[in-house]
């Protein structure tokens, strides 16, 4: 039988309807390096820490989790089994792009509790980039030689608009959602028992 090709029409319209149902969503992931981002909030204080702790999963597949203990008592119990050197700190960065308004949350990295120093990407990420990005949009991309960030101002500001974003409960909303199967919030947890050994 020949290839049809009126299907591509049904395939196509699925697809649009994919991509705008996507587009409503956050992502968790980096910024790319050919987009103008811009990120929320006016200064370091209208946005979280979060710890995060890198750990195979059922799959085998290395996978970041977010630490948030539900009491005292399973914090102490969860860092008390888990490996220090796989245990990180983040400022989560919800983004907004200026082309197509893609929304993301950056998991900017910094100093994990076991590092013995700062790097100095860590610094900038904090210092320069976040509240840059939260001024105006910017472009970022790593540079293999210098081992930073190099950071991009848009030479015409007018046409960036400033992002309608989330109100404060909405954003809340989005990140507890995007990280509800991300989060170790007991000493019970898979992740927690696998870094024991007590599963596979």
């Amino acid at each position: 039988m020949a290839y049809d090709p009126n299907k591509n029409i049904k395939t196509k319209q699925r697809l649009s309807i994919q991509v705008k149902k996507e587009s409503n969503e956050w992502e968790i992931t980096k910024p790319k390096n050919f987009d103008f981002f811009k990120i929320y909030g006016k200064s370091m204080e209208d946005l979280d820490d979060v710890t995060l702790y890198q750990q195979r999963d059922g799959g085998g597949f290395i996978r970041t989790w977010i630490i948030q203990p539900l009491n005292d008592e399973e914090n102490d119990k969860i860092f008390e089994y888990l490996d220090p050197r796989n245990i990180k700190a983040a400022i989560v960065c919800p983004c907004i792009t200026s082309a197509n308004k893609r929304k993301f949350i950056w998991l900017a990295k910094q100093p994990s509790v076991a590092s013995l120093r700062t790097h100095d990407v860590h610094i900038q990420i904090k210092n320069e980039i976040i509240p840059a990005c939260q001024k105006g949009f910017r472009k970022i991309f790593w540079d293999e030689e210098s081992m930073k960030y190099v950071m991009v101002k848009p030479e015409n500001t007018e046409v960036f608009k400033e992002p309608i974003w989330p109100t404060k409960q909405e954003l809340q909303k989005a990140l507890v959602k995007e990280f509800a199967d991300l989060m170790i919030e007991t000493s019970d947890h898979e992740i927690v028992k696998r870094a024991r050994g007590l599963i596979q």
